[in-house]
């Protein structure tokens, strides 16, 4: 596959995938569409631009971490150990989730347009180096 087809395919990943209150009940959709936006950052060849995989792969975590701990919040309130201030910060992780979503979509039309090099995704790495560090006072 080429560069270009692999961009798209990984925007086209990226286009449907969204969080909402009511995908925490309805199964694992959400984390099969995080998994195929895997596959779609693995389809890249790694000699070509490696800073680019390691970028993806660094926004890849991170949306895994959100989506991890709303659904590990969900499941709290549950088992009945739920309260307003669980509800409250899921609502603020769903936001994050979609923020991110953003982003990246964002993120990657710059990164196209840009030189495509290590300097053009250093200060993304940078941000969720900080996120990988503390994820919660980091977006």
């Amino acid at each position: 596959m080429t560069d270009t087809a692999n961009m798209q395919r990984l925007r086209d990943v990226l286009r449907p995938l969204a969080l909402h209150e009511s995908d925490f009940a309805a199964g694992d959709a959400v984390v099969e569409r995080i998994a195929e936006l895997k596959i779609a950052i693995d389809a890249f060849e790694a000699s070509a631009e490696p800073w680019l995989l390691e970028w993806l792969g660094d926004e890849h975590y991170k949306g895994a971490v959100l989506y991890a701990a709303g659904k590990m919040n969900w499941n709290h309130e549950q088992q009945g150990k739920g309260s307003l201030a669980d509800r409250q910060m899921r609502v603020r992780i769903i936001s994050r989730f979609n923020s991110w979503i953003d982003q990246l979509a964002t993120r990657l039309i710059q990164y196209e347009k840009g030189p495509r090099d290590a300097a053009s995704v250093a200060g993304w790495r940078s941000e969720l180096t900080r996120f990988k560090q503390d994820p919660v006072r980091n977006d």
